[in-house]
């Protein structure tokens, strides 16, 4: 796991409201935000939004708002896109003091080759983050997994990651976050009992009441070792000889 130096985010309040300040804002190359929590009043914010996206690569969680020049450390709760597409809309922040615990989801990193790669296994991510309570100086930027030991078929859970000192697990201990499996594409589909059991032996017979088939002749009537058919109905058989 790794900790990283608060970034910084330059910020300025707004008072203007409502779509049309709102779409002007946006077509000026900034994103309507807003700081809240702790019991204070919101303040309404306009920052940069390509330095915003370019730290939104970096994945941060907390950071240091300088508001006209004055900082506020925050998390970012919310971020908010265009529902067509990924053009950022809206930035929510929440107050926090260095010094209080927190909730917070962090991204889990799975680092090595499982000891199942020789079989053909692969890492399936179940859960990519998790949830710890912590405090807020002290959050990490990620938490890394090592998977190398896991076999085909082993998992990890939740309880099984290492936390950072002081950190107390939130997510449920019993949740997956991986296995070691094989992907299933890979997978080779076998042919069941019941299927394979009706697929005839060459040359058997088909079951009673089966099609023949394809191309082969109908049995010959009257071949050797055949029954003769019975006498037909209503016929008397012939008198014993001497009667």
């Amino acid at each position: 796991m790794t900790t990283t130096a608060i970034p910084e985010v330059e910020a300025s309040a707004r008072n203007e409201r409502g779509s049309a300040a709102v779409r002007a804002l946006r077509e000026g190359g900034q994103v309507p935000a807003v700081l809240y929590g702790q019991k204070k009043d919101n303040i309404d914010l306009a920052i940069d939004t390509k330095k915003f996206e370019t730290l939104l690569r970096s994945r941060p969680i907390l950071v240091k708002l300088a508001i006209d020049g004055k900082p506020e450390h925050a998390i970012i709760k919310d971020v908010q896109y265009d529902y067509v597409g990924p053009k950022l809309q809206h930035v929510d922040f929440q107050r926090v003091s260095l010094d209080e615990e927190i909730r917070v989801n962090v991204p889990l990193e799975f680092y090595g080759t499982p000891a199942g790669a020789d079989q053909g296994g692969k890492i399936e991510v179940v859960r990519p983050h998790l949830a710890i309570l912590v405090r807020a100086d002290k959050i990490p930027h990620n938490i890394v997994v090592p998977v190398a030991e896991l076999k085909l078929g082993d998992s990890l859970r939740c309880k099984d990651v290492t936390l950072p000192a002081g950190a107390k697990l939130v997510s449920h201990p019993e949740s997956f976050i991986c296995r070691c499996e094989i992907p299933r594409r890979a997978k080779v589909v076998e042919a069941t009992p019941a299927e394979a059991a009706a697929v005839p032996a060459e040359g058997a017979a088909p079951a009673e009441g089966a099609a023949p088939a394809e191309g082969s002749a109908p049995a010959e009537a009257g071949k050797a070792g055949a029954a003769a058919p019975a006498a037909e109905k209503g016929k008397a058989a012939a008198p014993a000889k001497g009667k």
